[in-house]
């Protein structure tokens, strides 16, 4: 079987703009608004959080990318470079890592909705 090379790591929802950790229905979730955050947008079949993944060749912790929030082009207006700043902050970073074999194809996400309503109607 062939190796594959991939990236792995996490990301910090939390430095989102004014994000919360509450407790819903006995469940720890975190709580991100999105009118607050221009890199998230909510689109057909859920709430997408646009990104911008960069190389980091000279690391000294071993990453190899960072991934940080990303406005788009035609939504940058009116913001100001500090704003623009705050507004997409890097998430985290990302180290390379070898997988034995591929991951199956034709596999897709569940589908979940795009936006819920109130606490009533949490999925769970």
């Amino acid at each position: 079987m062939a190796q594959r090379t991939s990236n792995n790591g996490g990301l910090n929802l939390s430095l989102l703009q004014n994000t919360a950790t509450v407790t819903l229905k006995g469940k720890n979730c975190l709580v991100i608004p999105i009118d607050d955050n221009p890199a998230l947008f909510v689109g057909k079949k859920g709430v997408y959080l646009d990104i911008s993944v960069v190389e980091t060749p000279d690391s000294q912790y071993g990453y190899s990318h960072y991934v940080r929030a990303n406005i788009g082009s035609s939504r940058r207006n009116g913001y100001s470079k500090e704003d623009l700043k705050a507004l997409t902050p890097i998430l985290g970073n990302l180290k390379p890592s070898v997988a034995a074999e591929s991951a199956p194809q034709g596999q897709t996400a569940p589908e979940h909705p795009a936006v819920i309503g109130p606490e009533d109607h949490l999925p769970w």
